[in-house]
């Protein structure tokens, strides 16, 4: 989900600063935001899941996620999209070394943990490409509102799944 986020937020972009009023010189930093705080907080959140378990940071960001991709649909101004996609951002980096950490604890060394690890290898530029087409698909067919809503009904169901 984090590379979805990255690539169909720049597709989406054109439709978006047009409804929002967005200046050309002020686009980049929607853009960049959601990535900058993703990295700023990947060290703190992953310390914080050493200490506390990557069960409970894991769950309580894929949650911050959600609600944050959710509220980000519902921008109303330049200001208020940079705020959301930020926290977005920080849901995003809970969610990374958790989900690490949590693959690295429940799988054994071996063939089988390689596998998992192949597989959630590939999902990143899977997730990527699904970002370009679904925020391709928002900003031809809906509005560009549809490309957080999609985002976070993803999110909510793989934040509401058993674990």
């Amino acid at each position: 989900m984090a590379e979805y986020f990255v690539s169909g937020f720049h597709i989406v972009l054109p439709p978006l600063s047009i409804a929002l009023d967005i200046p050309k010189n002020s686009q980049t930093w929607p853009s960049s935001v959601f990535s900058l705080v993703t990295a700023a907080c990947l060290l703190p959140l992953g310390r914080i899941g050493d200490m506390y378990g990557g069960h409970y940071i894991f769950n309580g960001g894929m949650a911050w996620f959600f609600v944050w991709s959710l509220v980000a649909g519902f921008s109303k101004n330049y200001t208020q999209l940079v705020v959301f996609r930020a926290m977005q951002g920080i849901g995003c980096a809970a969610c990374l070394p958790a989900g690490i950490m949590l693959l690295g604890k429940f799988y054994r060394p071996g063939p089988r943990k390689n596998l998992v690890f192949g597989i959630y290898g590939a999902f990143a530029p899977i997730g990527f490409f699904f970002g370009i087409l679904l925020g391709g698909a928002a900003g031809q067919y809906l509005t560009w509102r549809w490309y957080f809503w999609l985002g976070a009904i993803v999110l909510g169901v793989l934040s509401s799944s058993p674990s």
